[in-house]
């Protein structure tokens, strides 16, 4: 869509990000201002990746990290560092921390809060995040929820998915969510004991163009 590429442009001075629509206006089933926008904003400069994918698959401009799924709940993970880019972002820098094993993790929390400061401003009102989103309001009248989020390339997480039994989804459906790929987006499983450190997997059926 129109909209996804002149945020991605216009926003730019936060990093190389592209801007998802999702929900109903990604679907064409609202018109532009009848309700909200429901925007994932994907940071380009990182990559979360599964067990059995190698690091050096990918440029060396990119941060890498690995998602680390033991005694968390099903779809969450934490993320540990894998690899530092030679082109570090500030707000993903400033949101690692030490899991006292001298392993760097990324907290949920803090990329969110770092994000959103570089993200806003002073045309940009936002409000308390509900869920993985962080609603706001554009020059007073333009309602938005906004999703940070990293690509996850996770081809046997996905592939398990996609050949469980079901009646819902249909399959093409579900081969499309497939070839679109999987995200990764800072929400925790509530009462988790990793509350600020937790990750959610995502898919979404955006689209940029």
């Amino acid at each position: 869509m129109e909209y996804s590429r002149l945020m991605s442009a216009w926003f730019r001075e936060a990093g190389p990000v592209t801007f998802l629509v999702t929900g109903s206006k990604a679907e064409g089933l609202s018109c532009f201002l009848e309700s909200d926008i429901d925007i994932m904003v994907v940071h380009n400069s990182v990559i979360c990746i599964e067990d059995g994918v190698n690091a050096h698959n990918f440029p060396r401009e990119i941060t890498v990290f690995r998602s680390y799924s033991r005694m968390t709940y099903s779809g969450h993970c934490r993320l540990i560092l894998e690899r530092r880019g030679t082109m570090t972002y500030l707000a993903v820098a400033d949101a690692l921390c030490d899991d006292g094993y001298g392993r760097e993790l990324l907290s949920s929390d803090l990329y969110v809060l770092n994000f959103l400061n570089v993200m806003f401003s002073e045309d940009i009102v936002h409000h308390h995040r509900s869920g993985p989103s962080t609603p706001s309001t554009m020059y007073v009248s333009l309602p938005k929820d906004l999703v940070s989020a990293f690509r996850y390339y996770c081809l046997d997480i996905l592939s398990k998915w996609a050949a469980r039994p079901r009646h819902w989804p249909p399959s093409e459906v579900v081969h499309q969510v497939v070839s679109l790929g999987a995200f990764l987006t800072p929400v925790v499983f509530k009462g988790s004991e990793y509350k600020h450190i937790e990750w959610r997997v995502y898919s979404t059926m955006g689209r940029s163009n």
